[in-house]
């Protein structure tokens, strides 16, 4: 659950859900109102959209933790919104590179979901190839919709950041695109990301496209857990 800048409401669900307790009066209703957004709709429609978001916070907690690159450090790393409803990009993050004083770059991630239907024949190869015609067709709309208001920037990122859509649009090699998928560790892909360079033509340096799938045993019973856990102290 994502309460921001706001780490109080987080504490108090914690404690509740480690005491096996429920919250009352305004400790509810402060953490209540970071929770409905995700977790209170009902129904099938409710629950892809949550699947999705499950997906982005794997996103989020992989890429955070994955170990430090020799070339370079993560300087920004945007966490998913506060809700399931945004129409905006999914992810971004912005590396400073090492070496070279005031260098950076950046790669706008697009996020999907892949439940398979066994009663049909489905490929999370059509699921990829979506999500890099998206990010080819809105990806500049979705970097100038994104803000860093709430980072503390440093003078040259801060510059860095304020041109994310001309270096998207100019194709520079400081630009990239990445795809996640987040599927049923039972449908992991033996090749995934092999035709992405046919599907965005527009970034051709090195580096530019990166790909990331991520197996999870049960993924809609696991996003549906995740829901569960939130309701348990409120």
């Amino acid at each position: 659950m994502l309460t921001g800048n706001q780490p109080a409401a987080y504490g108090l669900w914690r404690d509740a859900v480690l005491s096996g307790t429920k919250l009352a009066g305004d400790d509810r209703a402060e953490v209540l109102a970071f929770a409905i957004p995700v977790f209170k709709a009902a129904g099938e429609e409710a629950t892809n959209a949550l699947i999705g978001y499950v997906g982005e916070w794997l996103w989020y907690l992989t890429t955070r933790e994955l170990p430090p690159e020799a070339d370079r450090t993560i300087e920004i790393i945007n966490s998913p919104s506060g809700t399931v409803t945004d129409s905006g990009g999914d992810g971004i993050v912005v590396h400073r590179l090492t070496g070279t004083e005031g260098e950076f770059s950046f790669r706008l991630w697009e996020m999907k979901k892949f439940t398979a239907d066994p009663a049909k024949s489905s490929d999370v190869g059509a699921t990829i190839r979506n999500a890099w015609r998206q990010l080819g067709t809105s990806g500049a709309e979705y970097l100038a919709m994104m803000s860093f208001a709430d980072k503390h920037l440093s003078k040259d990122s801060h510059a860095f950041v304020s041109t994310l859509v001309r270096q998207w649009v100019q194709a520079a090699p400081s630009s990239n695109a990445g795809v996640s998928v987040a599927l049923d560790e039972t449908a992991v892909p033996q090749q995934a990301f092999h035709l992405s360079h046919t599907h965005f033509t527009s970034h051709t340096h090195d580096g530019a496209l990166a790909g990331l799938i991520i197996g999870i045993d049960e993924l809609g019973e696991f996003a549906k857990d995740v829901r569960s856990y939130v309701w348990s102290a409120l």
